[in-house]
């Protein structure tokens, strides 16, 4: 089995001791393996373009933003990946693979796996295709907030970066959404947002019911709140308890439009700027991802 590893050294987690040790590991499953380090996200698409058809699997070393470069480029290809959590957050690895040894994984997933056809988003808007989810309001402030706290690792700066918003004060917009082709909540609003996976900021779980083969996005609604409530339900996101508060929204659909008076967004972790219309419709299996026998769910 080929086994090309596409590393990226600017992630914010990344540890050459990790890379190293997982390396070994998939060698050590009988792997021919060629490990890669591009210079920059350039370099990036045009490796991993190179590298379609011609491994058995690449191994993506990063965080969530080097796993949506990949859906990116590779979006309805049938070469499989997997993926090696160097970033801070590591949402994706986290839905796909659990919070288990990654070179374990890696190990398990090339000496005997099997693809696992997983769903991608696309934001209409913005041309753009994501792994994670997209949202406007109060999870791109939050994003915004957490630069100054990464020092702290990924999970402590967003989850300290949240706790910063809830008692600054989050500005309500007037939003309207349409879900499944009707309208499915008007008003003031905190939060909208898609989600493909069920954690967002490493880990709050705010799409509890959500899959990722399942043709749907989940989509989330926050009203306007008390700053008591908000901390409330930032505590109970945690455990993905915040879908039964009054006011809030959940359900999901293939195709939702998010429209609101000019709301700063993000996907997929990164700041897009100030939206006023985000729609977002899912692809169903473009990403094919490489996990051990029995681990697809």
């Amino acid at each position: 089995m080929r086994v090309l590893f596409l590393v990226n050294r600017a992630s914010g987690g990344y540890e050459e001791a990790l890379v190293d040790r997982c390396v070994d590991a998939v060698r050590g499953a009988g792997a021919e393996v060629e490990v890669r380090r591009p210079g920059g996200p350039g370099e990036f698409r045009a490796l991993l373009e190179e590298a379609v058809g011609s491994y058995d699997a690449v191994v993506l070393g990063g965080g969530d933003g080097t796993v949506g470069l990949a859906a990116d480029v590779l979006r309805g290809a049938d070469q499989p990946v997997a993926v090696l959590p160097l970033g801070r957050g590591n949402t994706f690895y986290k839905s796909v693979y659990g919070d288990g040894d990654p070179c374990r994984t890696l190990r398990g997933a090339v000496a005997e796996g099997s693809v696992w056809r997983v769903d991608l988003g696309y934001a209409v808007e913005l041309d753009r295709f994501f792994v994670l989810g997209a949202s406007l309001g109060f999870m791109a402030e939050v994003l915004r907030s957490s630069s100054k706290y990464l020092f702290l690792g990924g999970r402590p700066a967003y989850a300290l970066a949240a706790l910063e918003r809830v008692f600054r004060g989050v500005q309500p917009a007037e939003c309207a959404v349409e879900a499944g082709g009707r309208e499915v909540y008007s008003g003031g609003a905190m939060l909208l947002s898609a989600g493909m996976t069920m954690y967002r900021a490493g880990r709050f779980r705010l799409f509890p019911e959500a899959r990722l083969d399942d043709g749907l996005a989940d989509y989330l609604v926050i009203p306007r709140l008390s700053r008591l409530r908000a901390l409330r339900l930032l505590r109970a996101a945690l455990r993905g308890a915040h879908v039964g508060f009054g006011g809030v929204v959940y359900g999901q659909a293939s195709r939702m439009r998010f429209s609101c008076s000019r709301v700063l967004g993000e996907v997929d972790g990164d700041i897009v700027g100030f939206l006023e219309e985000l729609t977002v419709e899912v692809r169903p299996g473009m990403l094919s991802i490489l996990v051990p026998r029995g681990e697809a769910s």
